[in-house]
């Protein structure tokens, strides 16, 4: 629910902010997908747990095509692959330098996101376990790694200027100007 008034919630101040509606309309895609890629991760994430505590061992990653294809429900496409059309990815030893418990429960499924591209900003991880904050990214920058403005995070913050700009041009349509601040009526 918390995904459909956002998106709501976009394309109200979306409005008027976009060159076409086709524009407005592509974000509003984009991020529906990104939000139903996370249900389906979660879907997944859940799924692997009960598996590998019914067999006492850890599903692994040549495994996940056929459990995937068999236990998922993809809605008429390939469950093994994302909303975009890449393989998932599971990794069950050790993430970016951290090492699993051996025997322990720990895994992450990961999406590439919608540029389809690993290991950037615009993945879809989930894990079962506390992760370190500097372990979901690396951002090298300059370097050709991510950067602050790659995948869902820079579609966000250009939303999020064009709606300002939208916003302000609103406002000088309808004769507000910058210095003018809301006012309360006396009790």
């Amino acid at each position: 629910m918390q995904y459909v008034l956002a998106l709501l919630m976009a394309a109200t101040l979306g409005i008027g902010t976009y060159d076409s509606g086709k524009e407005l309309m592509n974000v509003i895609v984009g991020m529906a997908q990104v939000a139903t890629e996370k249900l389906t991760l979660n879907q997944i994430g859940k799924a692997i747990t009960v598996e590998n505590l019914s067999r006492g061992r850890k599903l692994t990653y040549p495994e996940l095509p056929a459990f995937l294809k068999q236990n998922i429900g993809a809605g008429g496409r390939d469950a093994s692959k994302d909303t975009w059309g890449t393989d998932y990815f599971m990794e069950i030893a050790k993430w970016r330098g951290l090492v699993f418990r051996k025997g322990g429960d720990e895994f992450v499924v990961c999406s590439a996101g919608p540029d389809k591209a690993w290991w950037n900003r615009d993945d879809e991880l989930w894990y079962n376990f506390d992760m370190p904050e500097n372990l979901l990214f690396r951002t090298s920058g300059a370097a050709g790694g991510a950067s602050e403005a790659d995948g869902a995070l820079g579609k966000l913050l250009a939303f999020q200027k064009k709606t300002k700009e939208g916003l302000e041009k609103l406002a000088q349509a309808i004769g507000l100007s910058e210095g003018v601040t809301p006012t309360s009526a006396s009790p």
